[in-house]
């Protein structure tokens, strides 16, 4: 039951901080996110002009999990997300790590390419050499990137990478020192010049990934969206995922598959709880709405009947902010708060009560 009322829960005591003057959360700050967000994806793609709500949604998700690669994190959301801010941390931590193991993975490639094995790298392989390197790591994993501990231990992960090149190239684990030296200045200069290059290609991974797990939960209850996106663990199977970059100098994604998939179900699980309470409160106005509504469709004066109603793939709809359930009395009391912000008088319910 806790779960399942969580949407309606969470605005009703929102709502009553803000109309209280009790709330910490700065409402134009975070209007101002949601505004750079809409015109940043607006800029980068071409939407037909009646997806309204796809634009709205999609500029959504796309920025919070723009943020997750980012080298500030999610400190850079506004503090409409305090209750998130947690989780979103540890996501950041998580993708951060996943960003480096890539990048130790490349320099394997680069070792096995230089000792002259063109051969494939079998899962097995890539199994050892994750978990060794997971070992080195060892409680640094999940913590605070901006610790640098990845630099920190690029010594030993890159002898670590190095036995492991000469393992597979059937050489003898034997090198001398200047290789090792080598080595570890090569890891160290991936890890502080190539972060971005290869967080930028893993975020349109897990981006499209994350999309389609939003389009497929985006109308599911609560208790729905935890049950599928945050129920227990999947058991490792350390599948890789068999994608190519887009660079000629970037080998196949070394993530496992079910890490992937872990990420994407629990962003998804943030962004649509997120969306829901918070859209009509902070984000989403009528004022805003129709004249984002006008900038981008000028021909179309209406907008598509309910049953059109989809965030993904399918012409958006009225209201601006889609629930889960049809439009109720919490609907009616974000936008009376949101009167309330801009002309500092007291809801017609209040006057009634006092005056009675």
């Amino acid at each position: 039951m806790l779960v399942q009322d969580t949407i309606n829960f969470e605005k009703q005591y929102h709502l009553e901080q803000i109309v209280e003057r009790r709330s910490n959360v700065d409402i134009e700050l975070a209007q101002n996110w949601w505004a750079a967000s809409v015109a940043n994806y607006r800029n980068k793609y071409t939407l037909a002009p009646k997806d309204i709500t796809r634009l709205q949604f999609e500029s959504f998700a796309r920025a919070v999990i723009s943020s997750l690669f980012s080298p500030r994190g999610p400190k850079d959301l506004p503090n409409t997300f305090y209750l998130d801010s947690g989780r979103l941390g540890m996501l950041w931590a998580e993708i951060v790590d996943m960003v480096h193991f890539e990048m130790c993975f490349e320099m394997l490639h680069q070792l096995l390419k230089e000792l002259g094995y063109n051969g494939t790298v079998s899962d097995s392989s890539k199994k050892n050499l994750r978990s060794s390197l997971a070992a080195i790591m060892e409680n640094n994993l999940g913590r605070d990137p901006t610790q640098n501990a990845w630099l920190r231990h690029s010594d030993a992960l890159s002898l670590e990478i190095y036995r492991q090149a000469l393992l597979i190239a059937g050489r003898s684990a034997v090198c001398t020192h200047e290789a090792l030296q080598n080595a570890t200045y090569r890891l160290q200069s991936l890890f502080r010049n190539m972060s971005a290059s290869y967080a930028s290609v893993l975020e349109g991974c897990l981006l499209s990934q994350a999309l389609s797990c939003m389009e497929k939960h985006y109308h599911s209850s609560p208790t729905v969206l935890h049950d599928n996106l945050v129920g227990p663990p999947m058991l490792p199977t350390h599948s890789f995922i068999p994608i190519q970059y887009n660079y000629d100098t970037f080998p196949s994604i070394n993530t496992p598959a079910e890490t992937l998939t872990d990420l994407s179900n629990r962003i998804s699980h943030i962004v649509i709880l997120h969306w829901r309470i918070w859209a009509p409160i902070a984000y989403i106005q009528d004022d805003l709405a129709a004249s984002d509504t006008a900038s981008m469709s000028p021909q179309s004066t209406s907008l598509p009947s309910p049953a059109q109603q989809h965030p993904i793939s399918r012409p958006p709809s009225a209201p601006m902010c889609p629930l889960t359930h049809p439009p109720s009395s919490i609907d009616a009391e974000a936008a009376q708060v949101m009167s309330v912000l801009k002309t500092g008088e007291a809801p017609e319910k209040e006057v009634a009560e006092e005056s009675s």
